[in-house]
């Protein structure tokens, strides 16, 4: 019914909520839940932008609950091993991809779209475009960066960036698109250190970082030779790694 989200809510048995509702909807009903006294894992992208995330830290912080982004792709073990790998270099670059073909964008380049079928197809491109911001941010464990450059089309946006990691300044790039016919699928993760003309004196790629319990190959060169590592555990998904932590 229309109250059925106070209701529960209310209800004294519960110590959070998953909130997976449509991305303008977060904030209001995540402030809503740390009201009511419950932790909330929040699906992302939290919030749509900036002064909505400063809004939202500002209620966990009074309410003295948590909030949790789910980013559940953190928690596969493939993911945790590139990281480790690129924890020990000494990264000059680092490159996240998504590119997964919908072929409703592809096909609306040929049709004109109403506003608001507009601003749902931007918030679609942005559910991408966190996986990519996401993953640089978290695997480098930067502590700054600074958008250099930035282009956005209907479906696709991508951003040349500087990071700041362990005080060193190095470059990483954002590529997103949902319209690529003939490029339908590329969801990447890349670093690189001791570049040269020669290319990278070693480097890191983890293929598949969204989704590495259907398929991935983490694939590095740390010395002469390159190796590749699958890392499935016992078959979980991301999402049963992350509610296990």
């Amino acid at each position: 019914g229309p109250t059925a989200y106070e209701e529960l809510l209310s209800r004294e048995d519960l110590d959070a909520v998953y909130i997976a509702l449509p991305t303008r909807l977060h904030l209001r009903w995540a402030i809503l839940a740390l009201r009511a006294g419950k932790h909330v894992l929040l699906e992302k992208p939290a919030v749509v932008n900036a002064k909505e995330a400063q809004e939202l830290a500002s209620a966990a912080q009074s309410s003295g609950r948590v909030v949790f982004e789910a980013a559940h792709y953190r928690f596969h073990p493939a993911a945790l091993r590139a990281k480790q790998l690129m924890s020990g270099l000494e990264l000059e670059s680092i490159d996240a991809r998504f590119v997964m073909l919908d072929p409703k964008a592809w096909l609306a380049e040929t049709f004109s779209m109403a506003q608001e079928d507009r601003s749902h197809e931007r918030l679609k491109n942005l559910d991408r475009w966190w996986y990519c911001a996401d993953a640089l941010l978290w695997a480098s464990e930067a502590s700054h960066a600074r958008v250099i450059s930035a282009r956005e089309g209907r479906f696709s946006m991508a951003a040349d960036l500087e990071l700041q990691v362990s005080g060193r300044t190095i470059r990483a790039s954002i590529d997103m698109a949902r319209d690529r016919l003939l490029e339908p699928f590329a969801w990447n993760l890349a670093a690189c250190a001791g570049n040269s003309s020669h290319g990278c004196g070693a480097s890191v790629k983890l293929s598949n970082f969204g989704f590495p319990f259907l398929w991935h190959a983490l694939d590095f060169q740390l010395g002469a030779a390159p190796q590749r590592e699958h890392l499935y555990g016992k078959g979980e998904t991301t999402f049963e790694h992350q509610l296990g932590v």
